[in-house]
Formats: C-alpha cells, structure tokens, sequence
C-alpha cells in the first residue's frame, strides 16, 4: 500500500497506489485526521486510479466510515470526491457513502464518486 498527500488549492490530494488494505488504510488516516491542515480544507480528492488490488470485505468498508465519523469533528464542510475506475472497488466507494451517510445524517460534506480526477476536481471547485 502506498499513498501521498498533497495539500494545494484549498485541499487535499491523496492519491492511492498498490494495495488497499485496512493495516494501510487505518495509518493513512491516523496520518490525517486532527492535523492543523484539515481543519482548513474545503476538499478532499480520494483517487484510487492506480490501485490494483484491495480488501474486499465489509471491514474496509466499517472501518473507513469510522474515521468519517471522527474526522467530521474536525471539518464538517469537507467535499470528498472520490475517483475510482475498478467495478468492485466502485461498489465498496458507494457503499461506504450510504454506510456514512446514515452515521452523520446532514452533519457533514458532501461526498460524491468520479470515473476521473477532472471530473473530481470539477465538483470540488463548484460552490
């Protein structure tokens, strides 16, 4: 599993690569959550494009909706657009934006799911 941050234009770039697993996917976001940037940012870009194999389970799926839960109490306006171009892993995506959703009722961003980055970043730059 690898990832980068990139903090620009009002937001965050996180780019994923190679495996997407829970292990990887709990430290990426305990590199995150409660950082000074994240509390300023109006966007997320969640882009998986270069991921070739991932968990595919319910856990992934719970657990990503916990950090959503505890990362809303730093940012609650956050716009999280997600890019994805693999069919299951696109699956996990909306099921995770349902699983989230129900969780934080009209207490959080908005979060939508993109085929490309442009796409994405068409979205987070509307009002």
């Amino acid at each position: 599993m690898s990832h980068t941050f990139s903090w620009k234009n009002g937001g965050l770039y996180w780019v994923w690569s190679g495996t997407l697993d829970t292990d990887g996917l709990i430290k990426a976001n305990s590199q995150l959550v409660g950082r000074p940037e994240y509390e300023k940012i109006k966007f997320i870009i969640w882009d998986s494009t270069w991921v070739d194999k991932f968990e595919d389970n319910g856990k992934l799926v719970q657990l990503t909706a916990t950090f959503a839960t505890q990362a809303n109490r730093y940012n609650r306006n956050v716009k999280v657009a997600f890019v994805a171009q693999n069919k299951r892993l696109i699956e996990l995506i909306e099921q995770y934006i349902q699983l989230s959703e129900e969780k934080l009722p009209h207490t959080h961003g908005q979060q939508r799911l993109f085929m490309s980055t442009d796409e994405a970043q068409a979205w987070v730059d509307t009002e």
